[in-house]
């Protein structure tokens, strides 16, 4: 299922992004077809442009990327110390009531 939405997810951008790069540019393609360029050559004009843009964002996102993994890493840690800590804390103060609230006679006198 992750792989789908991933695969439906990448088709939605691509699409996007050729639909912007074609609507931006529907002059300058009209102006090479008037010149007598095949199909195949606009269209790989477009798609040449797609694939760099896509690079292009590609190498940029996977830095980015790093540098958000190591701050969650971080962040995560952090928040997880806390809460065993707090965790902590509570547990042992419950623990604590428990066994001030222990009857030592009726415990004495339970069989084992």
């Amino acid at each position: 299922m992750l792989i789908v939405s991933g695969a439906v997810m990448a088709f939605v951008v691509f699409y996007n992004l050729i639909n912007i790069n074609v609507s931006e540019r529907i002059c300058k393609l009209s102006t090479i077809k008037v010149l007598c360029f095949y199909d195949n050559e606009v269209t790989m004009y477009i798609y040449r442009r797609n694939i760099l843009l896509s690079l292009l964002c590609f190498a940029s996102s996977s830095g980015l990327a790093i540098v958000l993994h190591c701050f969650v890493q971080l962040t995560v840690e952090q928040y997880l110390c806390r809460a065993l800590n707090c965790s902590r804390t509570s547990s042992w103060s419950t623990m604590h009531t428990k066994l001030k609230r222990m009857h030592m006679i009726e415990s004495l006198n339970s069989v084992e």
